[in-house]
């Protein structure tokens, strides 16, 4: 050949690809060089023999090249190259020796592909009596350990046809259900479950026969021979043949009894009180949500709570475990009580309180009633431990339709009417009342937003002018604090220092209130020299309690240069009684500094004159005195001579009396008449700005002209 590379690139292009070979294209090229180089040396070699040819076919079909085209391609290539490549021999034979290697190449391909046929079919043979064989292997073991786990398993298992209906069962099955299988052949899982939970099986089983689901798991209570219950945890599946078709069903009964028994225990312990036995708070929420979340609009519903009146007292004093026993009678008495009730649910919610749910109530006069059936029965005497006690109750009863209230909302309305029962005093119930019920939302609304509103500047002043009657001279201005509420509007400091007290801000909000009114009369001081009137602030009894009280005047009144003498502090009556020794003594301590104390609110709860005379006073401020009907046209005797006694009463303890809320000049003028000193209200002028006041103080009084 003169150029078996040639003829091998040649070849490597008929025959690549053709075939699903291992080879990269120049490895498939590498390859038919070699057998190249074997054709052209048994084509011209002598004697000739035409076996390599046969030899070089064996080795293509070795090396996957079995397309379906191979053969013919190479016949091709080698008929029409070899005659054309190779140099011919002496004896001119070449186009027989290429005939004849051609046929022995198409033979030995053809040999070879036979025979690679028949190793394979072969090994296919043998691959798939070894599977029968490993398949019937593992059939047989998976049924053993089948036939193992239904026989030794201590959960139930049986073998049920398509229908439901039981073929076989196991030892464990027979004992759960106290059945031998004769019994239970032919049977299906609903004829053996209670009556009470056929329905709900018998739908399970008939998703299962509509393929809509392939398994199901559901717990039921199976009816023994002997009358008695079993829980199981039921598992039922549809077992497939091997095309795929439901051949039958396998149902698993696991006995959970004890666990069941268990669990309703715990769920009684979490929803009930160990101690007297009834529906802890959890439960009874859950009560109230249930009736109403399905309430009807004609549907009412009644909530009452009980608390036990001084409870602590046996408590404290007789001790705990004679408590806990009176307890436990109360929650009998409680639940006897209400039994008659259609629905009544009665709970304790802990400590000393109870409540009771009615919810078929009529009226709230039938809830008032059945509450005071409790309240009588709680206050019938206890025999405990040797111990007679009588013990009461007070009782909060809401009534309301049911449809749209929120529980939250009904158990705070309760409590909010409990706490009014204990306020207004023991032994009582208290129904709700919406009105009163806004009224304290707004305190407790109030209670949690001061602070931020002294934060927000929400509060101001305003001043009210204080006359001499004799001259009409302003002799002082009182500060009024005011709240200028985002949502309520402005509130006078009647509406909300008491709850300022209550919370513990009214010492904070009682400094501001001294500063920003030294500040504002030291300024007045300051235009109007001898003529700047006093200024007046009020102090709440728990600021005369303040330790800090004289140090913040004298550091106020440092700062701000205003003389002590035109500072009054207004304390009231009842801030100072005869043993308030430590109030006393501060009052005092400021008298001395130079600052004028006003007793506000004389002659509301009026006061041993001999303790008034050791208090130091300056003045007296009367409290609201009945100026309706005082003096002009239709003055009142008795009226008149009340506000005489009073206004005589402080001069014989040498105190001047200003009378507040003067309405016009006839009540002026009749004040004067009796000797009262000074007044101050809407006639002199009305609470106004800094500059309102300002003009008061320069006399043009926009009350008076």
């Amino acid at each position: 050949m003169a150029d078996h590379a040639a003829f091998a690139r040649a070849w490597t292009a008929q025959v690549y690809g053709t075939s699903f070979v291992s080879l990269s294209r120049p490895e498939t090229e590498s390859f038919l060089l070699g057998l190249t180089g074997r054709l052209v040396t048994a084509l011209t070699t002598d004697p000739f023999s035409a076996v390599p040819a046969a030899q070089v076919a064996e080795d293509l079909v070795a090396a996957h090249y079995t397309g379906p085209t191979v053969l013919d391609r190479t016949l091709r290539l080698v008929g029409d190259h070899l005659l054309s490549t190779v140099d011919l021999p002496a004896n001119g034979e070449l186009p027989s020796r290429v005939v004849a290697l051609m046929a022995a190449l198409a033979a030995g391909y053809a040999d070879a592909l036979r025979e690679r046929t028949f190793d394979e079919q072969e090994t296919i043979k043998r691959a798939v009596l070894r599977a029968r064989d490993d398949a019937e292997s593992a059939l047989r073991a998976s049924d053993a350990r089948f036939r193992a786990m239904f026989s030794v398993s201590p959960i139930g298992i049986a073998i049920t046809g398509l229908d439901g209906r039981i073929v076989e069962a196991n030892g464990a099955l027979q004992e759960i259900l106290r059945s031998p299988v004769p019994a239970l052949s032919g049977c299906t899982l609903v004829e053996l479950v209670h009556p009470e939970d056929a329905a709900a099986l018998t739908r399970c089983e008939a998703e299962l026969d509509t393929g809509e689901v392939e398994l199901y798991r559901t717990e039921k209570r199976f009816l023994l021979p002997d009358g008695d219950l079993v829980w199981a945890y039921v598992s039922v599946a549809l077992i497939h043949d091997s095309r795929g078709a439901p051949a039958y069903r396998m149902a698993m009964v696991e006995d959970i009894s004890q666990r069941h028994l268990l669990y309703e225990q715990l769920r009684r312990q979490t929803l009930h009180d160990q101690l007297t036995g009834l529906p802890n708070r959890a439960r009874f929420t859950a009560a109230v949500d249930g009736l109403l979340g399905q309430a009807g609009p004609n549907a009412r519903v009644a909530l009452c709570l009980f608390d036990l009146d001084g409870f602590r007292v046996v408590n404290g004093g007789l001790g705990p475990v004679v408590g806990d026993e009176v307890l436990k009678e109360v929650g009998a008495r409680i639940r006897d009580s209400v039994a008659g009730e259609p629905g009544a649910l009665a709970a304790y919610l802990g400590g000393d309180r109870f409540a009771v749910l009615l919810p078929r109530c009529g009226s709230a006069q039938a809830a008032v009633t059945a509450t005071e059936r409790v309240l009588a029965a709680i206050g019938e005497p206890i025999q405990v431990i040797g111990h007679r006690l009588t013990v009461s109750a007070s009782a909060g009863v809401v009534e309301r339709a049911a449809q749209g209230v929120r529980t939250p909302d009904l158990l705070r309305d309760a409590d909010i009417t409990l706490h009014w029962a204990k306020t207004d005093g023991r032994g009582q119930w208290t129904l709700f009342d919406t009105d009163r019920a806004k009224r304290e939302r707004i305190r407790y609304e109030m209670a949690t937003t001061i602070a931020l509103a002294m934060d927000n500047e929400e509060f101001y002043l305003e001043y009210q002018p204080v006359v001499r009657l004799r001259d009409g001279l302003v002799r002082g201005v009182e500060a009024l604090l005011r709240w200028d509420h985002p949502e309520l509007g402005v509130l006078v400091q009647d509406d909300f220092c008491e709850l300022a007290e209550d919370i513990g801000l009214i010492v904070r909000l009682g400094r501001w209130v001294l500063r920003l009114a030294c500040a504002q009369a030291a300024t007045w001081s300051a235009e109007l020299g001898e003529r700047a009137p006093a200024v007046s602030v009020n102090l709440c009894p728990r600021q005369l309690r303040d330790a800090d009280l004289v140090r913040d005047v004298q550091t106020i009144l440092r700062e701000t240069g205003l003389p002590p003498r035109r500072l009054w502090l207004e304390v009231p009556e009842s801030a100072v009684p005869v043993h308030a020794t430590e109030a006393i003594e501060t009052l005092t301590i400021l008298a001395e500094m130079g600052v004028e104390i006003l007793l506000d609110r004389f002659g509301k709860d009026p006061a041993d004159p001999a303790h008034l005379r050791n208090l130091p006073l300056h003045a007296v401020k009367v409290y609201r005195v009945p100026l309706a009907g005082l003096g002009g046209t239709g003055a009142d005797p008795a009226r008149e001579r009340m506000v005489s006694d009073l206004i005589a009463l402080a001069h014989v303890l040498e105190l001047p009396v200003i009378v507040e809320h003067v309405a016009d000049a006839d009540q002026a003028q009749r004040l004067t008449e009796l000797g009262c000193d000074a007044g101050q209200g809407p006639y002199f002028g009305v609470a106004g700005t800094p500059e309102d006041a300002r003009a008061l103080l320069s006399g043009h009084s926009p009350s008076r002209g």
